[in-house]
């Protein structure tokens, strides 16, 4: 995330999903961004809902908070699919 390239990103989140998201992490690309898995929770086989920390300084400003983060297995991996839930001030 902090190397703010776009091409970087599309490689960790489902083609055509979180666009918005993407858009602005390359818009502001952060300093700092450290995540810290909290919990997993498997939704189903291929599905799996992460909550995670988040420590992130932006445009020089510190935010932390907590997130929701929805996976999906692809090709033998992990790719980020969605965001049910993003507090990060």
């Amino acid at each position: 995330i902090t190397s703010g390239k776009k091409v970087d990103l599309e490689s960790r989140i489902v083609p055509g999903e979180l666009v918005r998201f993407v858009d602005g992490i390359v818009g502001s690309q952060p300093e700092i961004w450290q995540t810290t898995v909290l919990r997993t929770e498997l939704l189903d086989s291929s599905l799996m809902a992460v909550d995670v920390s988040i420590n992130a300084k932006e445009l020089g400003q510190q935010q932390s908070g907590t997130a929701v983060l929805i996976l999906s297995r692809a090709g033998g991996g992990w790719k980020l699919t969605g965001i049910e839930l993003f507090e990060v001030r």
